[in-house]
């Protein structure tokens, strides 16, 4: 089922792979983004219920198998840098991929429910990124592109 539903955090890495890099076939030829879980649960209103938030043994369960996706991911892409986009992803990434040679990074998940995490964050995932020791490009100032 495709949602068609905006997505905050979405807009928020659009906006930051046209910002950063210049546009998004730059961005998408240096980075990749991959849901931790792919897996969408809802809430009989419909409302997105995130992963974090079911029960510790639906978590236990549903995590096995996005341990493993998440692993063959990197395996596949060999990344120098994992950067979890919000806290849960972070520590899931941390847990999966134990063992293998890749460096782990955080950046704040630009969600309506954390404001705070919003202020600023394309800085915040900058940083991270260069934090993880990637270089991003050095844009003009007249370059503004919009989404």
């Amino acid at each position: 089922m495709l949602s068609t539903r905006p997505s905050a955090s979405a807009a928020s890495r659009a906006t930051f792979s046209v910002t950063s890099v210049g546009t998004p076939d730059a961005f998408f030829a240096r980075f990749f983004i991959a849901n931790y879980c792919p897996l969408l649960f809802l809430e009989s209103s419909g409302r997105n219920l995130p992963l974090d938030k079911l029960a510790a043994d639906e978590q236990r369960a549903i995590a096995v198998h996005c341990d493993a996706a998440l692993r063959e991911t990197v395996r596949a892409l060999a990344p120098r840098c994992v950067l979890g986009i919000g806290r849960f992803a972070e520590r899931r990434a941390a847990v999966a991929l134990v063992g293998l040679d890749v460096a782990l990074g955080f950046i704040p998940h630009p969600s309506p429910a954390s404001p705070a995490a919003n202020r600023g964050w394309e800085a915040q995932a900058e940083r991270a990124i260069v934090g993880c020791g990637i270089e991003l490009p050095v844009l003009a100032a007249s370059t503004s592109p919009t989404v």
